[in-house]
């Protein structure tokens, strides 16, 4: 009986050795913590005029796709695929009435995404081009940090939003962000509506 005993206990000191020898290998490596990298060199910009109002600079990063066309309003995205964001844009063609009430719902939309966190809102007015836009920076988690709104406040109104196509932890996307801020930035201050 002693001797059976003696033997699973060899047995199993003999299996848990194995184990051991091969479960160590030189070949693991763990997986680093932190954040991915990201490249975010400067990139050039070029003109998008396609429509008949409206001409900006875009990123060359950025792919435009567009959606839908129909009786004085255009939709389209700029989609930054290496980034999983896209700026949903929205263009509308109306008159002084409608502009001033798109303009109140962009404010709207802004507040109702900044429910969880702050809103921080920035004015660009170029009044030589006839450009007012409107930048609204959304903290707090929210679906779309960066949303605006810019007009001639004549004719013409554009507005976009900026979502991520993943989830959105904060600190992550962060130079991501501020990144696709500048770009939307230049979209604004190189906004020119063609008569």
């Amino acid at each position: 009986m002693r001797k059976t005993r003696r033997k699973k206990l060899y047995d199993y000191g003999a299996i848990l050795l194995c184990i051991c020898l091969c479960a160590c290998s030189t070949d693991y490596s763990p997986r680093p913590k932190g954040y991915p990298y990201f490249d975010l060199k400067p990139t050039p910009y070029y003109i998008f005029s396609k429509y008949e109002n409206l001409q900006f600079e875009v990123s060359s990063k950025a792919k435009i796709e567009e959606e839908r066309d129909s009786a004085g309003v255009k939709w389209f995205t700029l989609t930054y695929p290496e980034y999983n964001s896209s700026i949903f844009c929205t263009f509308f063609s109306a008159d002084r009435k409608k502009i001033r009430t798109l303009a109140e719902e962009s404010r709207r939309l802004a507040d109702f995404h900044g429910l969880k966190g702050s809103v921080e809102e920035m004015e660009y007015e170029r009044p030589e081009d006839k450009v007012y836009a409107r930048v609204f920076l959304l903290g707090g988690g929210s679906a779309s940090p960066v949303q605006f709104a810019a007009t001639d406040s004549a004719r013409c109104f554009l507005r976009g939003a900026l979502y991520f196509s993943s989830g959105t932890n904060s600190d992550s996307i962060a130079p991501i962000k501020e990144y696709i801020y500048q770009d939307i930035r230049v979209l604004i201050e190189t906004i020119k509506w063609k008569q």
